[in-house]
């Protein structure tokens, strides 16, 4: 009879017949590959594995490429707690493979082995002995089979098998930890139950309504909707999901519309080991779509054991319109917001207005169309005060039809600061929205840039902290714990913590601008350069990114370049693309031409651009602050000086 082998090393066990990973007696979830990969490594610990041998040992059958294999790696050490960078258990040996270099032991006889079958003495009795999963099994005396042993080695027998029977309690009979100990979730895009029939705007709908309706509860963390979008594909792992957004639970679901029904399947799973706590199915008319979304939101907030308030019970299942076909183009609306681009901005108007036809007092609509707004002047889309303008009328609109939308106090918190500059208007609307919705971590990101504008540098830190503890691993909250560190021109965690964001995510533009204007504080000219061109690249010639190349350029003193910028941000703008006065004077300050640089400073005061907002505090302009120009551009906005560091 075979036997497997139990490995034991650190705080973990790994029994390959059970096909479980232990730690402290606890499950710990790996998904099938990657434990396989795992056990591989164990297997052959001490010695370094090259990358072609663990392909062909775990995918011997599958063309896989080493990022898969990166991958899986980075899966172990999540689960180990390891780290790349003075790892306990595995080793990365560059351009070769990998090696697991911690202590092991193995028993070949231990939690992994069948059932233990031993005759004693007959005057011993009958023997019950733990077998799989805590089954027992009686062992019977047969006079045929009896070992004649001696007292002392039935003692030493005896007393291993309570040992045996001790440790199997301690890993396998240690109740879970109760629901109330979950704090977080994940709320995944839905997928279809039918591959071909698949509505991406009401998938993604499903999960956007969920996570507002959880999202109103003190009591739990909730993933919002940006850091979930990407869990679209329909083989999603949803543990896997989970472990990646550092949640303790997560949702997934399956959603098909067909006519007049609604079909949804729901699964509430636990992260550490991915036991499910709850599943439910739903076959419902369409227009009772609103009444599977409370009964999913009520029976997760059960699922969890969570206390609530007869507000959050209110929260809870609180709806924002009746009408099916006005949630539909919400959805879609929202769908088209998440693309990120200034076309899907324009397509969500569009649906965001059509949703307001159907029911003009669609409090969600006005929100959803002032952020798509605000986003097409932001993004160049729309001019900016046109935007603004349009932005601010439909915030306002759904304030007033309902004045407990987070949503909409952030947006309006936004424009009262990025195009009023009413400061203090601003500020009322940020706390608004974090008192309504504490968990909501877009206000807090939005709260410590207002902060950051107004030089309130340590408490702007603080609250981009807590952002990004309510969201772990969004680049934008991690991008804007970095910007308030450069403001409060702390360059050196300023540097590290964008560096630490670009490891999310090579491609994030934004770290990679915001990291260059932070070296180029420090005189790394070269570097910063670098990254205003990796990032010009990866947003398609923006202007705004031009300007700061610009910008690095003139401060590197490469005056020709700075010079071919400005030709470059001219022929944009005879192709019809919006290039803000902003950009231009970036350039001009780079260069040290400071009557010019003020010349486009006093056209964007004018066209009142958010990036005005900056003045007081942004390093960037620390060459015009001993000019009366910049006291007097300061005063007319109400701005305070950056206090002298």
């Amino acid at each position: 009879m075979e036997q497997f082998p139990v490995f034991r090393f650190g705080d973990f066990v790994l029994d390959e017949s059970q096909r479980r990973l232990l730690r402290s007696g606890e499950d710990v979830y790996l998904p099938p590959k990657t434990f396989e990969l795992l056990l591989h490594l164990l297997q052959n610990r001490g010695r370094v594995l090259t990358k072609d041998e663990l392909l062909e040992a775990v995918w011997p059958d599958v063309n896989v490429v080493e990022n898969t294999l990166a991958q899986r790696i980075r899966e172990i050490r999540e689960a180990l707690g390891d780290g790349i960078h003075g790892a306990r258990f595995i080793k990365t040996v560059p351009r070769v493979g990998y090696q697991f270099i911690a202590e092991v032991d193995d028993e070949p006889a231990g939690v992994g082995a069948q059932p233990l079958a031993i005759a004693i003495p007959e005057a011993a009795g009958t023997v019950a002995i733990g077998g799989r999963r805590g089954a027992e099994t009686d062992v019977p005396v047969s006079k045929q089979h009896q070992l004649k042993l001696p007292a002392a080695i039935v003692c030493v027998v005896l007393a291993g098998l309570i040992g045996v029977g001790y440790y199997l309690a301690r890993i396998r009979l240690t109740p879970p930890p109760t629901p109330a100990a979950i704090t977080s979730i994940a709320v995944l895009p839905f997928k279809p139950l039918v591959a071909e029939g698949r509505d991406p705007s009401l998938e993604l709908g499903m999960a956007d309504s969920l996570i507002m309706k959880l999202g109103s509860l003190g009591q739990i963390t909730v993933r919002p909707l940006s850091a979930v979008r990407r869990y679209t594909d329909v083989e999603q792992d949803a543990v896997k999901a989970g472990r990646e957004l550092r949640v303790d639970s997560v949702l997934e679901g399956h959603i098909q519309r067909l006519q007049d029904r609604i079909r949804v399947s729901v699964s509430l799973r636990r992260v550490r080991d991915g036991q499910q706590l709850w599943a439910d199915r739903f076959d419902e008319n369409w227009t009772n779509i609103f009444a599977a979304q409370d009964l999913v939101s009520q029976r997760v907030a059960a699922a969890l054991a969570l206390a609530l308030t007869g507000e959050e019970q209110r929260q809870l299942t609180k709806r924002y319109t009746e009408n099916p076909e006005a949630y539909g183009a919400y959805v879609r609306g929202r769908y088209f917001w998440n693309t990120g681009t200034a076309e899907g901005y324009r397509k969500a108007v569009e649906e965001f207005r059509r949703a307001i036809g159907v029911d003009p007092h669609y409090s969600l609509a006005f929100a959803g169309l002032a952020d798509s707004y605000n986003l097409l002047g932001s993004y160049g889309g729309m001019p900016m005060r046109e935007a603004y303008e349009k932005a601010k009328a439909a915030a306002q609109q759904a304030v007033d039809l309902d004045d407990q939308i987070a949503e909409a106090h952030t947006s309006l918190g936004a424009i009262s600061a990025g195009y009023d500059w009413d400061w203090a208007k601003a500020e009322g609307h940020f706390v608004r929205a974090i008192e309504l919705k504490p968990r909501y971590a877009t206000a807090h990101e939005w709260y410590s840039e207002y902060l950051s504008w107004m030089g309130q540098h340590d408490k702007a830190i603080r609250v981009a902290q807590q952002a990004l503890d309510l969201d772990p691993v969004s680049l934008r909250a991690n991008s804007h714990v970095g910007l308030a560190l450069y403001r409060a021109r702390q360059y050196q965690a300023a540097i590290e913590r964008f560096r630490e964001t670009l490891h999310l995510n090579q491609d994030f533009a934004d770290a990679h601008v915001m990291l260059g204007v932070t070296l180029v504080q420090t005189a790394m000219y070269s570097e910063a350069i670098a990254e205003f061109q990796r990032a010009r690249v990866l947003t398609g010639n923006s202007p705004e990114i031009l300007g700061l190349l610009g910008y690095g350029y003139g401060m590197a003193g490469m005056k020709r370049e700075a010079q071919d910028v400005l030709k470059e941000l001219n022929n944009l703008e005879r192709q019809n693309t919006y290039v803000s006065s902003f950009s231009r004077a970036t350039v001009f300050i780079g260069l040290g031409e400071n009557d010019l640089a003020f010349k486009w400073l006093e056209q964007a005061y004018q066209e009142r651009l958010w990036y005005m907002t900056l003045l007081a505090v942004d390093p960037l302009l620390d060459r015009l602050r001993g000019d009366p120009r910049f006291t007097d551009l300061l005063r007319r906005m109400n701005l305070r000086p950056a206090a002298k560091s």
